[in-house]
């Protein structure tokens, strides 16, 4: 069966879930499947949630795997009803799961708690909220009790469920495929990237604070960095729909946030945070923006943009032209830091954005007579034969929404032949409008090579903490 034939491939953990709400297969083929289920072979848990469809037919599956096999069952804290003489022959054999729709009061969390440690001591139960909400350290201590929040804000719950909960474990899938929520890791994610089993309760909380934050490649970088040198630190993606939800990250989580790097759409907000005390790089004075914040002793903040830095060393100085003329799209923080790193290289630059107001306002900003803001596509259209290099600085054609471009194909095929396409999305590696301009026959530069060369330099800093 295909499923069992998936589990077997994930014996890097000690149980598995199946979710048999998912599975096509036979019930009867199910049940016998189960029962021959070889010594070896990881323990499971058996899942069938709610769907459409009849609810009868589920519980009665449900309880035949319980009548036919030694599993453990998960059931919903709403069915207990149907399980009572199940729960009194083998309590050690179920999982009591409750998913709130809505974040519950502490009041409202600890009733329940009481109220299942009361009736059902001896089973497992797990309680799963729909988004980060920081409760006490006792919650996540109670015995026979996992405790943490779904969804990608949940992230930072999770681990905190795995440090210093009782249970030691943490919910995760075998690949992205089979993600039941968008806060669950992948194993290889756990034991390769976060490397799970080296971590401690006195390790340092680091992150990126974004929305969306998930195609996020920077825990990839960092954690297994960080791992190799021994150092006592993690590094997590952080969802945050505004940016309150930092302050409430560094005030409450259980970990000492020292560090966090930043994408959009914060860039430029997360200047609002800054006090008089903190630490402001020249690199965040000239772009008006910042990529990377540091934490120090006395509430002092440290603030650097590192896609300046990173993009002054990586786009080209052609210096063998007399004029070197680059289109930059997208009025952003980033945008920002290709115009400065582009001014240094003496580039006459056209600046292009959805938003005109928007653009002009940088330009008085930046206030240059070598940055010109291009007002409609009328005008670009006649532009586009000029053109030596042009960087996409918008997170158009960003996984998901991979089939945008930027920039019309009929207007990159008026660009000189060696146009150079630079683009600042890094997921997908090759995006539609580099795809586009490979098609032309035109020079690419992709965007891992400027995000890996900013996240060593983010690195450096963070490692003077």
């Amino acid at each position: 069966m295909k499923l069992i034939e998936l589990a077997k491939k994930s014996d890097v953990l000690l149980t598995i879930e199946l979710r048999l709400d998912f599975s096509r297969e036979n019930n009867l083929e199910l049940i016998t499947c189960l029962k021959e289920k070889p010594n070896n072979f990881p323990p499971l848990i058996l899942t069938c949630r709610k769907k459409t469809g009849n609810h009868l037919s589920r519980i009665h599956l449900l309880k035949e795997i319980f009548l036919q096999t030694h599993h453990q069952i998960d059931i919903e804290y709403e069915s207990l009803s149907f399980f009572q003489e199940e729960l009194k022959k083998s309590p050690q054999r179920f999982i009591i799961s409750h998913h709130y729709a809505e974040n519950p009061s502490r009041a409202e969390l600890s009733s329940l708690i009481s109220q299942l440690k009361r009736h059902y001591p001896h089973s497992l139960k797990k309680i799963v909220l729909p988004y980060n909400s920081f409760f006490p350290l006792s919650f996540y201590e109670e015995e026979n009790l996992l405790f943490f929040s779904g969804g990608e804000k949940g992230i930072l719950s999770r681990f905190t469920s795995l440090l210093y909960g009782q249970l030691k474990t943490m919910y995760c899938c075998y690949n992205k495929k089979h993600q039941m929520d968008k806060g669950q890791m992948t194993t290889f994610e756990l034991l390769h990237i976060y490397q799970i089993q080296r971590l401690k309760k006195d390790f340092s909380l680091y992150g990126v604070i974004g929305n969306p934050i998930g195609h996020s490649k920077s825990p990839h970088v960092f954690n297994p960095l960080w791992a190799q040198e021994k150092k006592r630190r993690f590094y997590l993606p952080l969802f945050l729909q505004h940016l309150k939800g930092l302050e409430e990250i560094k005030e409450k989580s259980f970990f000492p946030l020292k560090g966090i790097s930043i994408t959009l759409p914060f860039k430029e907000d997360i200047l609002n945070e800054k006090t008089k005390e903190d630490f402001i790089h020249q690199s965040v004075e000239k772009t008006r923006s910042c990529n990377t914040l540091i934490f120090k002793e006395n509430n002092k903040k440290f603030f650097y943009n590192t896609d300046y830095l990173a993009l002054k060393e990586i786009l080209p100085d052609l210096a063998n032209l007399s004029k070197k003329t680059a289109l930059v799209l997208g009025a952003s923080g980033v945008g920002r830091a290709i115009i400065e790193a582009l001014l240094e290289k003496d580039y006459q630059i056209y600046l292009y954005n959805r938003t005109y107001e928007k653009a002009k306002q940088i330009a008085f900003e930046i206030s240059s007579h070598k940055l010109t803001v291009v007002k409609d596509e009328k005008k670009l259209d006649h532009l586009m034969k000029n053109f030596q290099l042009i960087a996409n600085a918008t997170s158009v054609g960003m996984t998901p929404l991979t089939q945008q471009s930027p920039l019309k194909q009929e207007l990159m095929t008026k660009t000189p032949a060696d146009c150079l396409f630079f683009d600042i999305v890094y997921n997908p590696k090759e995006t539609l409008f580099l795809q586009w301009a490979a098609e032309l026959k035109r020079p690419t530069l992709q965007s891992e090579e400027a995000f890996f060369l900013q996240a060593q330099k983010q690195k450096q800093l963070f490692d003077l903490i």
